[in-house]
């Protein structure tokens, strides 16, 4: 009796694009990867994942979480402008260019309106503009300094 292997569907052979790593030797495991979003050098925010843990039961998951231990050094806040802008201090956020999360982000929480008033401060120096509104656009920050620069 001969059998024959279906192309498609039910009992037909899956092309698996892993293969090949596997059989040279370059395949990837579980250990050899750190899971995603977990920190490793620098937490940002409160709640931040430093740790994780995998285990046969809940009860053994639980008693592996307690015994780990996690040193942290606190860095000082930049507490303004000025101080934000010193050579030495740490960005509030490593995660992006300007070195802030978005509104709304648990531990940077105060970039938003920290920014918002360094924009108004800017204005209020060279234009005399004391408020704009939100969200401070580009095309409403040029809006407002138009309106307030003689014609």
């Amino acid at each position: 009796m001969t059998v024959v292997t279906p192309k498609f569907g039910m009992g037909a052979s899956v092309l698996r694009r892993e293969d090949q790593a596997f059989i040279k030797g370059e395949g990837r495991y579980t250990d050899d990867i750190s899971p995603a979003g977990l920190c490793s050098d620098r937490v940002n925010y409160v709640g931040d994942a430093v740790a994780f843990v995998v285990a046969d039961s809940r009860a053994l998951a639980q008693d592996a979480a307690e015994m780990i231990e996690v040193d942290y050094d606190s860095e000082d806040a930049a507490s303004g402008t000025a101080i934000a802008l010193d050579e030495g201090t740490p960005p509030p956020s490593t995660t992006n260019a300007l070195g802030i999360k978005g509104a709304g982000e648990a531990g940077t929480i105060g970039a938003t309106p920290a920014a918002l008033n360094t924009v108004t401060d800017a204005l209020w120096r060279a234009y005399g503009i004391r408020h704009i509104e939100m969200p401070a656009t580009p095309a409403r920050i040029w809006a407002a300094i138009q309106e307030a620069s003689p014609a």
